[in-house]
């Protein structure tokens, strides 16, 4: 069963983000978990590294990474 739910944030100029969020149990072989577990390991490590850049080179604007 997949469960969506909305999650609401206010930001610094309190205006609210909104997101929407999905949730499901995933019923996988061991080889399918670890994948999986290493692909967000990798998104995590990915994600805080271009954090941290844009945080020390205040210059760099953020949508410059999805390019």
């Amino acid at each position: 069963m997949i469960d969506r739910y909305l999650v609401q944030k206010y930001n610094n100029h309190r205006s609210i983000n909104a997101m929407i969020v999905y949730e499901f149990k995933a019923k996988g072989r061991i080889e399918q978990c670890r994948a999986i577990d290493e692909a967000m390991r990798t998104f995590q490590f990915i994600r805080n590294k271009i954090i941290r850049f844009w945080m020390d080179n205040r210059g760099v604007k953020l949508s410059q990474f999805s390019k």
